[in-house]
């Protein structure tokens, strides 16, 4: 994954929202807080590198992401 990739906007809810992920979902993922990630949603912040590169997981591999949530939710 290039650099720039990681630097890219990132659109929350696009990649949330297929996968039937919740706020609570992603945040509960990464232990991350739920307004954080609405927080992103909005485009009042932007998710650091390692949230980002969480969230590219999530939209690159959607299938295995949502079975590694199921197993540690």
């Amino acid at each position: 994954m290039a650099t720039s990739d990681l630097r890219a906007p990132v659109d929350v809810r696009r990649l949330r929202s297929p996968l039937g992920l919740s706020l609570d979902d992603v945040a509960l993922c990464d232990d991350l807080e739920r307004e954080a990630v609405a927080d992103w949603e909005e485009g009042r912040a932007m998710p650091d590198m390692t949230a980002r590169s969480y969230l590219r997981v999530i939209e690159r591999l959607p299938g295995e992401a949502r079975r590694a949530m199921a197993q540690a939710g």
